[in-house]
C-alpha cells in the first residue's frame, strides 16, 4: 500500500530551538516514559554520574510506565541550567529518548492510507512559524516514502468503537481539507469561524439521522457555495455581544492559566469583573494588528492549526461535530482575547503573545478531559447554535 503524508506546509521545516526557546517544553510538564523506553535508555553506554541520576530520578509509576521526578521548580533534572540543553541527548543521543520527547510537538494521525502530520500550538517555534509565513498552515500531500521511520511514534487513529459511537470520525480528513480551504475564504479568520460554525451544524444534523455518509457530499455543496463570494458572510454585519464574549473567555482563561498570576492579570485589566471595559478592549485590539499589519495571516495560521489538533485529539467520541466545534470557537475566542490582552499591556507584543499563547494551548491541548465541561457549561448557557457562535468569536 502506498502512504501519504498530509501536511501543513511549514511541517517539514520545523526545528527545535533548543537553548533559545521562551516557553521550553522541558519545564513544567511530566514526562512519561514506557518501561521498555526506559530499558532502552538504561542500556546505554554512559557516565556513570548520568546513570546515577537516571536511576533516581525516573520512578515507576502504577500503570507499568515510569514518570521523569520534576525539580521544586518545575523543570526536568535533565534540562541542564548551563546550556538550556537536555544531558541525555547531548551525552548519549536522542536516539534513546522516549516517544514523548523524541516527537513532540509533532503529532501524527492516521486514516486508511493517509498520515496527517503537525505540530502542536504548544510549542513558541511553531507558533513563530505560523505567525511568519503566509501559507504556514496550509495543507500540502506528498508521498510518504519514509512511512516506516515514523512507525516508532505514537501514531493516532480512531478505532471502531470510536466511528460507531460518533460516526463523523470516519470523514475526519475530510472536513480538515474543508475546513483548511475555508479558512482562505476570507480575509478575517472571524469570518471563516462563522462560516463554519453554520458548516458544523449542517455536519452534524445527518448524524442524528443515520446518515453520516452524506457528509462528503454536504462538504462540496458547501464548498461549491462558499465559493460564491455574494454568499459569504461578515463579522463586520454582526452586532457585538461583549457580555457572552467575557462570559466564555474570562472563564475559560481564568480555568485554564489560574496557575500564572501576570497572565491573568493581563487579561483582567479589559474587564471590571462583570464586563470588558470596551476602550481597553478596542485599543489592545489595534495596537496588536499594528504589529501584525503586514502579517493579518498570522491569527488565520494559528487558528487553523488549533483545529487540526484538537480534531485529532480521540475526546468527541460521546459528542456531535457541532458540539467539538463549539469548543474549537471558544478557544479561539480565548487566543483573541489574550492577543488583545497582550496588545494593551505588553511592550514587546509578539515574543510576549507566543509566550502567552503557548501557555494556553499547553492547557487546552494536552489537558482534554475539560472539553466536557466546557461544552456542558456553553449549553446551560444557551450558547448552541450558530449565531451564539457568532457572538462568541465576534
Amino acid at each position: 500500500m502506498e502512504y501519504i503524508y498530509m501536511q501543513p506546509s511549514y511541517f517539514s521545516g520545523f526545528r527545535c530551538v533548543g537553548g533559545d526557546c521562551i516557553n521550553s517544553c522541558c519545564d513544567g510538564w511530566r514526562v512519561d516514559w514506557a518501561r521498555d523506553e526506559y530499558e532502552h535508555l538504561r542500556s546505554a553506554a554512559m557516565p556513570e554520574d548520568l546513570k546515577n541520576k537516571i536511576n533516581t530520578e525516573f520512578v515507576l509509576n502504577a500503570k507499568s510506565y515510569y514518570s521523569i521526578k520534576m525539580c521544586s521548580d518545575g523543570r526536568c533534572p535533565f534540562h541542564n541550567r548551563d546550556t538550556d540543553l537536555c544531558d541525555i541527548q547531548r551525552t548519549i543521543g536522542e536516539k534513546y529518548f522516549g516517544v514523548t520527547c523524541d516527537t513532540y510537538p509533532r503529532m501524527y494521525y492516521k486514516r486508511d492510507n493517509v498520515i496527517l502530520r503537525s505540530c502542536t500550538p504548544s510549542c513558541p517555534a511553531v507558533l513563530s512559524l505560523l505567525m511568519n509565513d503566509k501559507d504556514a498552515s496550509k495543507l500540502e500531500k506528498t508521498i510518504a516514502r519514509n512511512y516506516k521511520s515514523i512507525k516508532k511514534y505514537a501514531v493516532s487513529t480512531d478505532s471502531k468503537d470510536d466511528v460507531s459511537k460518533a460516526r463523523y470520525l470516519k470523514y475526519k480528513l475530510n472536513i480538515i481539507e474543508f475546513y483548511n480551504r475555508l479558512w482562505d475564504k476570507t480575509d478575517k479568520i472571524e469570518n471563516a469561524i462563522i462560516l463554519g460554525a453554520l458548516a458544523a451544524k449542517k455536519i452534524s444534523d445527518p448524524a442524528s439521522e443515520g446518515k453520516e455518509d452524506q457528509i462528503p457530499m454536504i462538504l462540496k455543496n458547501l464548498m461549491d457555495q462558499y465559493n460564491n463570494p455574494s454568499t459569504i458572510c461578515s463579522v463586520d454585519q454582526i452586532s457585538a455581544n461583549y457580555m457572552i464574549k467575557f462570559i466564555i473567555t474570562n472563564n475559560m482563561a481564568v480555568k485554564y492559566l489560574n496557575g500564572y498570576p501576570e497572565v491573568i492579570a493581563e487579561i483582567s485589566s479589559l474587564h471590571d469583573g462583570t464586563k470588558l471595559i470596551l476602550d481597553k478592549y478596542v485599543e489592545g485590539k489595534e495596537k496588536f494588528e499594528k504589529v501584525f499589519e503586514n502579517r493579518s495571516f498570522a491569527m488565520r495560521n494559528i487558528i487553523s492549526n488549533l483545529f487540526i489538533d484538537l480534531f485529532c485529539k480521540n475526546i468527541f467520541t460521546k459528542s456531535t461535530f457541532f458540539d467539538f466545534y463549539s469548543y474549537f470557537t471558544a478557544c479561539s475566542a480565548v487566543v483573541s482575547v489574550l492577543a488583545y490582552s497582550v496588545g494593551y499591556c505588553a511592550d514587546e507584543i509578539e515574543n510576549r503573545f507566543i509566550f502567552v499563547c503557548s501557555l494556553l494551548f499547553r492547557e487546552i491541548l494536552h489537558n482534554t478531559e475539560v472539553f466536557d465541561l466546557v461544552v456542558t457549561d456553553m449549553k446551560n448557557k444557551g450558547l448552541i447554535s450558530p449565531a451564539h457562535l457568532a457572538l462568541i468569536i465576534k
